[in-house]
């Protein structure tokens, strides 16, 4: 549903309404749904989401396989089993283990790519991340820069201001 209101200036796409089976997840820009959804339905509905299961450890980190990310901070308890959650463009990928001294970096290996125009998706895995799958969108500079390919091992930022973290589902 999309509202529009003349007495604020709003226009068709101003404003953005997003339900799950008649229940309002969801009200705001596109903008504001699309890089702060409330919800884990929300986050999914409104473009690609990668997800991998957790357990909170503080406030703002979460365990993910043996790795132990920084997030947005959450208000989950201790040992709440939860979905650690980034969009595919916000994986940075780096080409050496430099990264490594700082933040969420972690060793992953590229095991299939995508041309899609502007950019290519790459499937990530990590043995760190349990062995989870990760779609990321690497532009086409990065990918020629650090000559990224199907099987090369690459170190990889998941970004604590973009990592968000939701309950899982029943």
């Amino acid at each position: 549903m999309v509202t529009h209101d003349q007495e604020e200036g709003l226009t068709m796409a101003d404003r953005i309404v997003v339900m799950n089976h008649g229940v309002i997840e969801q009200v705001g820009t596109p903008t504001e749904i699309y890089r702060d959804p409330d919800t884990l339905f929300v986050a999914d509905f409104i473009g690609e989401m990668n997800q991998v299961e957790g357990e909170v450890l503080f406030a703002d980190k979460v365990q993910v396989g043996s790795l132990e990310l920084t997030c947005i901070p959450h208000e989950f308890d201790r040992g709440a089993k939860v979905i650690a959650a980034i969009r595919p463009e916000d994986i940075v990928p780096h080409d050496d283990n430099k990264a490594k001294k700082s933040g969420n970096v972690f060793e992953a290996t590229i095991s299939s790519m995508e041309f899609l125009g502007s950019f290519w998706r790459a499937d990530i895995v990590s043995t760190e991340l349990a062995d989870a799958h990760l779609s990321a969108n690497f532009s086409i500079n990065a990918c020629r820069r650090m000559s990224l390919s199907k099987g090369k091992a690459i170190y990889v930022d998941l970004p604590a201001e973009r990592l968000k973290i939701f309950a899982r589902p029943n």
